[in-house]
């Protein structure tokens, strides 16, 4: 929660009375270091620097700040603005300062968690760079700001401007009709290829009641019969639901689904799911209480997506595919497109890369049909090293963090050696993460594919996780959040997010204080076959082994459930070869 609770009627002036009347004269820098002095405190990582506190009760300072609304009042704004260009100009001064060792050179501390706190700080003076650049060109005269908060004016500041390519050549495009992503070279996003997404702002009270068109398209290209097509919508009318979500999430998703009384019926539920799906995903006006999760409010799922990826970045991580705000620009043009942009992930996605194994047991003669399943999972089992138990153990602990519902095969990329071992992974596709959905109490599950990995005692529940990254959560704070995250999402996901992140420190509090051959934080180099045997043959006494859907972690869920996923789709890709080499002959 940000320190000081403003009331609406306080003027900017009254506030800054919350700081010092020395601001004025240059004098609350010395008096915030005299104020911390006295607040020497002692973490379970080692004593912290006057310097590294003052950033953090600065931090505090500036979300206050950050809060305070603006006025139709140009003289108030002015109050406003200068009290933050002195916090942000103080900010910057203390990062220097902490950065800068003794001898005038940059600072290079000798333990690991000394380093993670100089890569911290070094995060932050770059958001406070962006951000004062927009406090001191900006104009914050106009009557349209009232009421908006000083964090709403200035988030513009940390949006890039993409400029394209002038070319004769098409444009490339990636996705179906759910995701078209436009396809940025290098030269546009900074050399690496990225993918474009418009912006997408979901908010409650626009749904669309009527379902009636996207049902007459799927009628109007199936090839079933009219008895399956009678069946199904038989079923839709009877669930009385009309509203596009309720429909697909309730009725025709393929895990509500009734017995059917005709073959073709199952196919064109599949046909209507697809096209409703789709719908759902490009239709701006189309709010998913299910998809977005969030119950009140509304979702920008392209910031989601970007908050996902700074809190990686904050963890010094890189398991989720960077990803930016951007306002896309042609050359020559003032017009601006707001969106955003991820990068292109390493590797291979995992859907794929799963299939392919199991197209190859599939064609395999020497393997029985009953046997397909069995042999798929012993073959992924064997290709997993170390480094990739780490990193899904680690994207699940990041996923837990961010609230991330639905993270599947689909929507993380498998890096190989050049033996075909997994080696390590990246997510994408993250705007299904934060939201407010809470853990049930007693479960693990959150969302759709989203586990948690604490419990309700406060207790880590994933079998085991890194040090490395066990360390630099301890060290990251609400404030640090706030600051990163202010532009990019809404407080009660913020506050979502930072209720998860105390019961996560208190749970790696309770590890990191035990012998180190009974805690669940690994180094680098103990990941092996006994803990991956930890992965998919926990203690079915344990929470985490409280399974759903026969799955209790990241990598019991690709064992068990993304390889039936995998046969299932080389099935049909197979299938569909076989129809169309029998056309080709019949053509002949």
């Amino acid at each position: 929660m940000p320190r000081y609770k403003l009331n609406k009627d306080k003027s900017a002036d009254d506030f800054a009375r919350l700081f010092t009347p020395e601001m004025e004269n240059g004098g609350w820098l010395n008096s915030k270091r005299n104020e911390l002095m006295s607040k020497k405190k002692r973490s379970i990582l080692g004593d912290d620097s006057e310097g590294f506190k003052n950033i953090n009760d600065l931090l505090s300072d500036i979300n206050g700040i950050l809060d305070m609304p603006m006025k139709g009042n140009g003289v108030d704004n002015e109050t406003m603005i200068k009290m933050a260009q002195n916090a942000y100009f103080t900010l910057i001064d203390l990062c220097d300062n902490y950065l800068i060792g003794k001898d005038g050179e940059k600072k290079s501390p000798r333990t690991t968690a000394g380093k993670e706190r100089v890569r911290i700080v070094e995060e932050i003076k770059l958001f406070a760079d962006k951000d004062i650049k927009s406090l001191m060109v900006q104009n914050f005269q106009n009557e349209d700001l009232k009421g908006i908060t000083l964090r709403n004016a200035i988030g513009k500041a940390r949006t890039r401007t993409v400029t394209l390519d002038n070319s004769n050549e098409p444009r490339k495009y990636v996705g179906g009709a759910a995701s078209r992503l436009l396809v940025l070279n290098e030269n546009e996003n900074k050399g690496n290829v990225g993918f474009f997404s418009n912006m997408k702002v979901m908010e409650k009270g626009k749904t669309m009641e009527d379902a009636k068109q996207f049902i007459d398209t799927a009628i109007k290209q199936t090839s079933v019969s009219k008895e399956s097509i009678i069946e199904i919508l038989n079923i839709i009318d009877r669930s009385g639901y009309k509203n596009v979500c309720d429909v697909c999430n309730f009725v025709l998703h393929p895990q509500m689904r009734d017995e059917y009384v005709y073959d073709d019926s199952n196919k064109f539920a599949d046909e209507i799911y697809t096209i409703l799906k789709a719908a759902m995903g490009t239709d701006e006006n189309i709010f998913d209480e299910y998809k977005v999760n969030v119950t009140s409010g509304k979702a920008n799922m392209n910031a989601r997506n970007v908050a996902t990826s700074r809190v990686a970045k904050m963890l010094n991580s890189s398991l989720i595919a960077k990803s930016e705000m951007v306002n896309l620009q042609k050359q020559g043009s003032t017009e601006l497109i707001s969106g955003s942009v991820m990068d292109k992930a390493e590797g291979i996605e995992g859907a794929t890369l799963l299939k392919r194994h199991a197209k190859a047991i599939i064609t395999d003669s020497s393997v029985e049909r009953d046997d397909i399943h069995k042999e798929l999972k012993e073959t992924v089992k064997d290709l997993i090293t170390g480094s990739f138990q780490k990193e899904m153990a680690d994207l699940q602990v990041m996923d837990y963090l961010c609230g991330q519902i639905d993270r599947h095969s689909a929507n993380y990329f498998i890096k190989t050696d050049k033996s075909g071992n997994f080696i390590g992974l990246q997510g994408i596709d993250n705007d299904l993460s934060f939201g407010d959905a809470k853990q049930q109490k007693n479960s693990y599950v959150i969302g759709n594919h989203g586990r948690a990995v604490v419990n309700d005692n406060e207790e880590l529940t994933i079998p085991h996780m890194s040090r490395g990254l066990a360390m630099n959560i301890q060290i990251m704070n609400e404030d640090m959040v706030r600051f990163a995250l202010h532009d990019l999402i809404e407080e009660p996901e913020i506050e979502a997010f930072c209720e998860r992140l105390k019961k996560l420190k208190i749970a790696i509090g309770k590890e990191l204080v035990k012998d180190p051959k009974n805690s669940k934080l690994r180094m680098d180099d103990e990941w092996n076959e006994d803990t991956l045997n930890d992965f998919l043959g926990a203690d079915s006494d344990s929470l985490y082994n409280n399974k759903h859907d026969e799955t209790s972690n990241y990598l019991d869920n690709m064992i068990e459930l993304f390889t039936f996923a995998g046969i299932s789709e080389a099935e049909k890709e197979l299938e569909e070869l076989k129809e169309e080499l029998e056309k080709m002959k019949k053509n002949k």
